[in-house]
């Protein structure tokens, strides 16, 4: 399905329907050598269900794709 990018993505709280520690575990340990990774997004049915940042990067920066 198509989303429509120019509204702003909503986040799902309920993540019980899916391994969330497992999910957030493999995200908090992303390996060091991966300097050039900037932000992981995971999206699950259209909605953010996981999100983290590294190398001094936030929500707040913006991302070139």
């Amino acid at each position: 399905p198509g989303w429509d990018l120019s509204q702003p993505w909503v986040v799902e709280n309920d993540r019980s329907n899916f391994k969330a520690a497992t999910l957030d575990s493999l995200l908090d340990n992303i390996p060091a050598g991966l300097e050039f990774l900037e932000a992981m997004v995971v999206i699950h049915n259209g909605r953010i269900v996981a999100e983290r940042y590294y190398n001094s990067r936030s929500a707040a920066d913006d991302f070139h794709a």
